[in-house]
């Protein structure tokens, strides 16, 4: 037998049960939404980190094209410090010379100045003599 108890109660339940779906359903849809953010989130971050990756390898490769040209340069400026030290060396070498030459011609005026002058002496007492 139904009653009408029995209908209204079993129309309670229907009603509980839908007013439940309606919650599962309102639950479910903010758990879509909330996940679908999160991929969202996940995917903005997979980029970022890719261009930082992407910014990195640049960088890495523009820091070993410094570190090369950095090379290079220094190895060019050992060569000019060479040269230099060369063309000082060889400046000096030419100074000393000039000085070496400048003496020797002094010397020999000085030796030649002294000849004359004791050929003077000779003379002097060559004609006090006589």
């Amino acid at each position: 037998h139904v009653t009408i108890e029995k209908i209204n109660q079993t129309k309670l339940d229907l009603e509980r049960a839908r007013l439940d779906e309606k919650q599962v359903l309102e639950i479910h849809h903010q758990l879509e939404m909330e996940v679908s953010t999160l991929e969202m989130k996940s995917h903005h971050f997979q980029q970022q980190r890719q261009q930082i990756q992407h910014e990195l390898e640049i960088a890495s490769s523009e820091r070993y094209q410094l570190q090369c040209s950095l090379t290079q340069l220094q190895v060019e400026n050992d060569k000019l410090r060479a040269k230099v030290r060369k063309a000082e060396d060889k400046e000096d070498k030419k100074r000393l010379d000039d000085v070496l030459d400048s003496m020797e011609s002094k010397m020999r005026a000085l030796k030649l100045q002294s000849k004359r002058s004791k050929e003077k002496k000779n003379k002097s007492s060559v004609e006090r003599m006589s």
